[in-house]
């Protein structure tokens, strides 16, 4: 979508975290909102929990190292 100002809108899709301080330390964890049923997934491992609240659980909690965005048309 380009708005009047030709600039272009983008959603947040996913996101990659990690864990640890150090790099023998380091566990890197993603985060993937689901274009289905629009919830967010957390992807750790062999392990996927839904998030049942972004802002709750993820926002405050969370630093993001690497940012996917989908532009909107």
């Amino acid at each position: 979508m380009v708005n009047k100002d030709n600039s272009c809108k983008y959603k947040l899709i996913g996101f990659v975290s990690h864990l640890g301080e150090t790099d023998n330390n380091r566990h890197f964890i993603s985060y993937c909102k689901n274009p289905i049923d629009d919830i967010w997934y957390k992807y750790n491992d062999a392990i996927v929990s839904k998030i049942e609240n972004f802002k709750k659980d993820i926002k405050d909690n969370v630093i993001p190292d690497v940012l996917f965005f989908q532009k909107q048309e």
